[in-house]
């Protein structure tokens, strides 16, 4: 080990334990030496190949039965799920408090702000999909256990954003943490003779089902990369939906009705080897993009004194025709409320006061514009995020396994101290 990893090491110790790294190294140098060098090759390895880390799953393993990985939290015997973490944010369904930034809202670096939204709604997705695969499967066992898997019942019918009740890594690193567990069903046996035969007693058999969240988690990893390789694609499609939107417009208000909108077709169609709900999905991503690049636009109108009114009057908008956005109001809200945005009359509005007393005309046409145009850079921003599932899912095996072995060396421990 080098200086700076055994200093760190003896820190951790110390904080854990009360006991010095040096203190233990002093009695039983060679195991814990041994302990820590692996560990160190093993997150080096996991940093190296790109390969699925697949944690035990027998009831013996005491690798990733000690803890939950959270801190504070005490271990658990193995064979029964690990509680809930009682550390778990809010909804996420608030678009202005994920896009609070100090310089643009939204727009940071590194896994925050859009970059978090996204990982957040895939997860989410990935999850209600794997939840009606398992249902479509009659896999209830497995499905009940992972729709009450941190407070998420009733997620699997939702058609939102915002269901996800904490973050995405939180979410997959403490479903792969939890040890395994058997569900114990009974049910009556054939009854043989007389339904009405009263020496006949009726029998039952029992048979055990078993529950391995980290398997689970797997699926759920798999199902969120082939979402957003899908996603990827659906979202380079916001540009077409913005043409279609103008064209439509002109036509009304041109012709008086749209003639051509019989003739067209949809610019997604879902093919057999794509994911079950990709059509749900594709409405929600557009309503969703709609709805950040609105959030955008507002706060961008706030900051210039020219529009003040304009700020003013998307913000009443938006209270009176946006209410779709937040929640579940089936689908076609973003489409629909960009409509009534492009079919808004202009309004004349008094500005100053005195002999400074202007007017200021409102454009809808102008701020529908600006969001369709805004909507455009989230789905760029957004599909580079998607590009780095894979590399997240990497990320979170390695934290899984780094917790892992931090906990049973620090269970080694303790185990040294009773023998002695």
């Amino acid at each position: 080990l080098t200086e700076t990893e055994f200093c760190y090491r003896n820190a951790q110790a110390t904080q854990v334990t009360g006991l010095s790294t040096t203190d233990k190294m002093t009695t039983r140098p060679r195991r814990s030496a041994v302990l820590a060098i692996a560990l160190c090759a093993a997150i080096e390895a996991a940093q190296c190949f790109h390969m699925p880390l697949q944690l035990p799953i027998s009831s013996k393993a005491s690798v990733c039965a000690p803890s939950t990985g959270i801190p504070g939290s005490r271990a658990h015997p193995v064979g029964l799920p690990l509680a809930a973490s009682s550390r778990r944010s809010s909804s996420l369904g608030s678009i202005t408090m994920l896009l609070d930034d100090a310089d643009h809202p939204g727009r940071r670096s590194g896994d925050s702000g859009p970059r978090k939204m996204i990982k957040d709604f895939v997860t989410q997705r990935a999850l209600q999909t794997l939840l009606s695969n398992l249902d479509f499967a009659h896999q209830t066992d497995h499905r009940d256990f992972l729709s009450r898997f941190l407070d998420h019942e009733g997620v699997q019918d939702f058609h939102g954003y915002g269901g996800l009740k904490c973050g995405w890594m939180e979410y997959l690193t403490t479903l792969s943490k939890t040890a395994p567990f058997d569900i114990v069903r009974r049910k009556p046996m054939r009854k043989m003779g007389s339904a009405n035969n009263p020496y006949i007693k009726q029998q039952y058999y029992e048979y055990a089902v078993t529950i391995e969240p980290v398997r689970l988690a797997e699926d759920l990893c798999d199902v969120r990369l082939q979402l957003s390789e899908e996603w990827q694609l659906d979202l380079q499609l916001i540009a077409a939906e913005n043409a279609e939107l103008f064209r439509h417009h002109n036509a009304v208000m041109v012709n008086g009705s749209d003639t051509e909108m019989q003739y067209k077709h949809p610019l997604l169609n879902q093919g057999d080897s794509d994911s079950p709900l990709r059509k749900a999905n594709y409405d929600l991503l557009e309503k969703y993009v709609t709805h950040v690049a609105t959030q955008r636009v507002l706060w961008d109108m706030s900051r210039s004194r020219t529009e003040e009114h304009s700020h003013r009057w998307l913000h009443e908008h938006v209270l009176l025709h946006g209410e779709g956005f937040e929640g579940d109001h089936g689908h076609n809200v973003g489409r629909t409320f960009l409509k009534g945005l492009l079919g808004a009359p202009p309004s004349v509005v008094p500005s100053g006061k005195g002999k400074r007393k202007s007017i200021t005309m409102i454009d809808p046409l102008d701020i529908a514009a600006r969001i369709m145009a805004e909507r455009q850079v989230v789905a760029d921003g957004w599909v580079e995020a998607l590009g780095e599932v894979e590399e997240d899912h990497l990320e979170m095996r390695r934290r899984v396994l780094q917790d892992c072995f931090e906990a049973n060396m620090i269970s080694t421990i303790f185990s040294e101290d009773d023998d002695e």
